[in-house]
């Protein structure tokens, strides 16, 4: 995480560089001793202008957003906690307000009409509130709404259509789906519930945090204890389609773009798994003249290539930061 640059202004907007500020009416419609709830639509409308990833209210600080992977203070008004905790009630249903007060913590959705969806999580740090705003399937919330065009597509958000990601699983055939999209694997009962339904000959899909595609085979069986290593070594060979990882490096115009690492699972690769050799995976990886499957290193080079990053940049992201060197030095 990069350090909090300083604002050129507080209420006047800035279209020339990476810095934004604060709408002028956002300003206006900001703190008060009698009115401490902030007016949050002029916030979305400055993230959606300025590509945001996220807006951060934390209790005693200026609210801050983050924009191209850097974080940047929006103006220079500091938060009360009773300021955070308001604003945050505000966009809650009274449900939400009462799981908030006993539970510390809440994932939602709110839209704004004209903007879009946003992903808001609420909770305490250091016994005050503070809450995260992101752009954004059984989801946790649910953060994209797909309409039906060529497809059929029902979602289901937990907390509002089922109680729990496990009991939404176990129900999902019933629904007759040919495809399932899980927002998030999370732990044991999910990962178990997705290699079963791609063993049912349904395609699934799902997003974990990983750093490349042999870490996430690690992730995937660390999530099991030791005796049931070898079963889903087994279920991984036969099931999985691909991996595809994807790291954020910072673009020589200053915004991020995507180095992506792409694992088909070939027969050599799924003898690989079934004997759960991951260290030979990501050799594999690295070494394959299988067209469909990149290494980071290879996607990094090949985005130096077209100048949309540094060479510095491709350097200091690289698995291997000698290989790549030699990869760009002589081909």
């Amino acid at each position: 995480m990069k350090p909090a640059k300083e604002m050129k202004g507080s209420s006047d907007l800035d279209t020339t560089g990476p810095n934004p500020a604060l709408l002028p009416d956002a300003v206006t419609a900001a703190v008060s001793a009698r009115h401490p709830t902030l007016n949050t639509k002029p916030l979305f409308k400055l993230m959606v202008e300025k590509k945001a990833s996220d807006l951060f209210f934390t209790s005693n600080a200026p609210i801050k957003i983050k924009i191209e992977g850097q974080i940047l203070p929006v103006n220079k008004q500091v938060l009360s906690p009773e300021t955070v905790r308001q604003t945050a009630f505000a966009i809650m249903s009274p449900e939400q307000r009462e799981h908030f007060v006993n539970e510390w913590e809440l994932d939602f959705a709110v839209s704004e009409p004209g903007l879009g969806r946003f992903r808001v999580n609420v909770f305490m740090q250091r016994g005050f509130p503070a809450m995260v705003m992101r752009y954004i399937t059984i989801e946790d919330p649910i953060e994209f709404l797909h309409t039906n065009k060529r497809s059929l597509v029902n979602q289901r958000e937990v907390g509002l259509d089922t109680k729990s990601y496990s009991r939404a699983l176990r129900g999902v055939v019933r629904a007759a789906p040919d495809v399932i999209l899980i927002g998030e694997i999370r732990d044991k009962e999910g990962m178990e519930a997705a290699i079963n339904l791609a063993g049912t000959g349904h395609l699934v899909l799902a997003t974990l945090h990983a750093n490349n595609c042999a870490e996430s085979l690690d992730r995937i069986i660390n999530m099991f204890p030791r005796e049931q290593h070898n079963q889903i070594f087994l279920d991984l060979s036969q099931y999985l389609r691909a991996i595809m990882a994807q790291r954020l490096v910072m673009g020589r115009d200053n915004r991020r773009v995507a180095a992506v690492e792409i694992m088909i699972n070939t027969p050599h690769i799924a003898t690989l798994i079934k004997k759960g050799d991951v260290v030979s995976i990501k050799e594999a990886i690295n070494t394959s003249s299988d067209k469909s499957i990149q290494s980071f290193d290879t996607s990094l080079h090949e985005l130096y290539k077209r100048g949309s990053i540094s060479l510095e940049e491709a350097l200091a992201n690289a698995d291997s930061r000698a290989n790549l060197e030699a990869k760009i030095n002589f081909g």
